[in-house]
């Protein structure tokens, strides 16, 4: 799979592109996440919903750590899609492993169903064409960072909200 950079580069997405196929397999401070082994993480604003006749994916990716965030799809740590049926969906993350780092959780909406996250340019720069977010929903001020975008969650079951963006709207 071939990955194209991006403005908000990769998105963590170009790593989860390819484990779309529809496997289900997700606060700031110092503390280890050791002990949490799952998190429930709810993703608003998907637009597929709304959209009369269409069917969508919302796929995700975490990462344990900032070594190869966004762009290396070995640095990946869980990922897995899913058919999207509202606005608003949730996601159990389990199996999370040990992180001294936290976690970063990355989505994508897979408006046509192709499996990639689909780039389109904007004054010469890749910029993503599908709806995307992050955990800590960072504001879209160019490629994220892991410091930006990590959780380190406190306790099973912990929730975190991610709000889909898409650049230039629609």
């Amino acid at each position: 799979m071939i990955c194209s950079k991006t403005l908000v580069t990769g998105l963590a997405l170009c790593a989860v592109l390819s484990a779309c196929g529809g496997a289900e397999d997700a606060r700031i401070n110092s503390r280890t996440t050791e002990s949490v082994d799952y998190i429930s993480v709810v993703v608003k604003n998907l637009r597929g919903p709304f959209i009369q006749e269409k069917k969508t994916k919302i796929c995700y990716a975490v990462f344990a750590g900032p070594q190869g965030f966004p762009n290396d799809p070995r640095a990946v740590v869980l990922n897995g899609c899913k058919d999207v049926t509202s606005s608003v969906e949730a996601f159990l993350i389990e199996n999370l492993p040990p992180s001294q780092d936290g976690y970063v959780v990355s989505f994508f909406e897979d408006m046509n169903l192709n499996g990639k996250l689909d780039t389109r340019s904007i004054f010469g720069i890749q910029v993503p064409d599908e709806p995307f977010g992050f955990t800590q929903n960072p504001p879209l001020t160019g490629a994220p960072t892991y410091e930006k975008c990590k959780i380190i969650p406190q306790r099973n079951g912990e929730t975190f909200e991610i709000q889909m963006k898409k650049i230039g709207g629609g």
